[in-house]
């Protein structure tokens, strides 16, 4: 299985990248720089919040690749924390230009090698990207990154719909507390900035990071494997959703299943 991994140079996306090579996938790295990236076939420098570098990535991964099986965005910024009020201008666009730009910029620029992947007879193509805390729920003080990712989600559901024909599943991953870069800047911005709740499970992440890392690993090995086609358009909880659930049930999950959705009372 040919697969990019957006972000392959620390973090998640540098796990995710070696355990899929570890599996026998070839995967080409990417990320504004090459880092600790030394797991993956290839690598190629990009910054995903610019339209010209990522459709020039595409260009160059078509050169050699005549298709892309899978395709998974783990590039995330918070962008500024603390009180929205006080928030540089600049720096909360530099967060959606990454957290949610770069999401459709990679569906654009690579849409055309993705259906060439199901055309293989290899099952659907998949799409996968990062949910992340506040996309479902308030985020004080992190209101830049937790908008940019409930709008990825509402992004991958409209495309979902769009792609009910198209043998392609786009799906958006709530990964859970991990020790990151992220987590890191929160820790050492401390309490004053971040405040006592994010700290505390900041501080937390640390704490069964293997079983944790695991179960991000394990759904995504599922979300782009056979087992998951049909399964489209999803927020999935890496930490808590059943993925057996998810396969005896993928063709009757009811429309707001796990998604985002007003609840009104009845």
């Amino acid at each position: 299985m040919r697969t990019v991994v957006i972000g392959s140079s620390q973090g998640i996306g540098r796990e995710i990248a070696k355990h899929l090579v570890d599996q026998g996938h070839e995967v080409w790295g990417v990320a504004r720089h090459r880092g600790q990236d030394c797991v993956s076939n290839h690598f190629t420098s990009c910054d995903v919040s610019v339209w010209q570098q990522v459709e020039s990535l595409a260009e160059q991964i078509g050169r050699k690749w005549s298709s892309v099986n899978a395709f998974i965005n783990c590039a995330a910024i918070h962008g500024p924390i603390g009180p929205t009020i006080n928030a540089d201008p600049d720096e909360w666009l530099k967060a959606f230009q990454i957290n949610i730009h770069g999401i459709f910029f990679s569906i654009k620029a690579f849409y055309k090698l993705l259906v060439g992947g199901s055309l293989q007879g290899q099952g659907h193509s998949k799409f996968i990207c990062f949910s992340g805390g506040g996309a479902a729920s308030p985020r004080p003080f992190f209101s830049a990154y937790a908008t940019s990712k409930a709008a990825a989600v509402r992004l991958v559901e409209n495309i979902a719909e769009e792609w009910k024909a198209v043998p392609i599943d786009i799906n958006i991953v709530a990964p859970g507390a991990l020790p990151t870069r992220l987590i890191e800047e929160v820790l050492n911005l401390g309490r004053n900035v971040v405040g006592e709740k994010e700290l505390a499970q900041a501080s937390k992440s640390k704490q069964n990071q293997q079983e944790t890392m695991q179960k991000v690993l394990k759904m995504i090995s599922f979300l782009i494997s056979k087992d998951s086609d049909g399964v489209s358009g999803k927020l999935i909880a890496a930490q808590w959703d059943p993925i057996d659930y998810i396969i005896s049930h993928k063709h009757e999950l009811a429309e707001d299943m796990f998604t985002l959705r007003r609840v009104v009372p009845s």
